[in-house]
């Protein structure tokens, strides 16, 4: 049985932007078959589990399995050409549009990520029939399908915590409120992740990247290779559990942050606590963005959150909504309000009677100006005001009601 203890080194920062930047280091992958010239895993080209198919890729809820449109006048063959003619595969499904250069991932001898993905391949195998898969890896091609499943399971876990349905975006805008299908850019190497950041969003940063088009579309990539950096012990480490959360933080902030025409102006306190809240849906043993320092929170139940919330609110330690109206920027909160908003965010999405709906189009829509300072009121007073309309409560109700669930349900130690 492996013994689960996230390293202070997988310690995320959430920048300005948006930027996942995680403290990391390397493993080396069993690839099956080399390049000699490249030093890169060979693809196969034809997917193994549907085989071309038409009748199992339509059955997978894909559009397309392979190339195809990209975004503007580039399709799936000039993104691979502008990423260095790497190795890559594509699948378009309902929302999205992904692109992966990942390889062959050795599944670690780790209990919870194991039981994970044998859940997933259930539900591939039940839309697929019998397919062979490996014992102990994940070849590129089922990594492809896991994660066509993993971002349209994010995208309809954020439509079903606020009721969101297709109606809700209309025909014009079908895709999250936006005319073009999310893109996703999973990639293998650092060098092919600064290629794709530097050619399509004209930056440079090394982890991993979120872009909102306003009137277009949204775009999120991930870096597996910067994420592994950094590891004393790695044979253990669940890289793809690490990876599966980064990319459902990076869905689910970009999801909040462009609802409505928000603009990266959605309220930080809402935006980090539902991030939270889906990443421990995934993986609670594996928090980002969590406001931890070098030195704070090394030990092995430092993910375990529930408890710690209860003592804070035992002991009336905690910020208040009115206050956390106020946060909008990363720096604003410490670890212990990243606790307290994930709590507040499952509790306002999860037990709360009223309309989820209409707060999350009154606190995450374009504000009357840009720029403002922490404390600005239009920011603060529009969740003010949403809070009292959608739920009936004053900020200092909601905290009182939250904090007799939290003394209710949560576990003391």
């Amino acid at each position: 049985m492996s013994f689960r203890v996230p390293s202070l080194q997988s310690l995320l920062v959430f920048a300005v932007l948006g930027l996942w930047m995680p403290l990391g280091t390397a493993y080396a992958l069993q690839e099956k078959e080399i390049d000699e010239k490249e030093g890169m895993e060979v693809f196969d080209e034809v997917d193994p589990y549907t085989k071309g198919d038409a009748e199992l890729v339509k059955a997978l809820g894909y559009v397309r399995l392979g190339h195809g449109p990209w975004h503007d006048r580039d399709d799936t063959k000039a993104l691979q050409q502008n990423m260095g003619g790497i190795e890559m595969l594509f699948v378009e499904t309902e929302h999205f549009r992904i692109a992966s250069s990942l390889g062959t991932y050795e599944i670690p001898n780790d209990r919870e990520e194991r039981a994970k993905i044998k859940g997933e391949i259930k539900r591939l195998k039940e839309k697929l029939g019998r397919i062979k898969v490996p014992k102990n890896e994940l070849d590129p091609w089922l990594r492809l399908h896991l994660y066509a499943l993993r971002a349209e399971d994010v995208y309809a876990a954020f439509c079903a915590d606020f009721g969101l349905t297709a109606d809700d975006f209309g025909p014009l805008v079908p895709h999250m409120g936006y005319p073009q299908k999310i893109r996703l850019v999973l990639c293998q190497r650092k060098s092919e992740f600064g290629r794709y950041v530097r050619q399509y969003h004209d930056t440079d940063v090394e982890y991993s990247y979120r872009n909102i088009s306003p009137r277009d579309s949204l775009a999120v990539a991930a870096n597996l290779e910067s994420l592994t950096e950094g590891w004393e012990q790695e044979d253990d480490v669940p890289f793809d559990s690490l990876l599966h959360n980064i990319v459902a933080s990076c869905l689910t902030t970009t999801f909040m942050d462009s609802h409505n025409g928000s603009a990266y102006t959605s309220p930080r306190w809402f935006v980090y606590g539902m991030s939270h809240l889906q990443l421990r849906r995934i993986d609670p043993e594996w928090t980002y963005a969590d406001g931890r320092q070098p030195g704070q929170g090394q030990d092995k139940d430092q993910w375990d959150w529930e408890p710690r919330v209860y003592k804070l609110v035992k002991n009336e330690f905690f910020a208040s909504a009115r206050d956390m109206f106020a946060w909008q920027d990363y720096p604003d909160l410490h670890q212990r309000d990243h606790m307290i908003s994930w709590s507040k965010s499952e509790f306002l999405v999860s037990v709360l009677e009223g309309d989820r709906k209409a707060f999350l189009n009154a606190v995450c829509r374009q504000p009357s100006k840009y720029g403002s300072d922490i404390g600005d009121q239009d920011l603060v007073q529009r969740q003010v005001d949403a809070l009292q309309q959608c739920f009936g409560l004053t900020p200092e109700e909601f905290d009182e009601a939250w904090s007799k669930w939290v003394l209710k349900n949560y576990r003391r130690k």
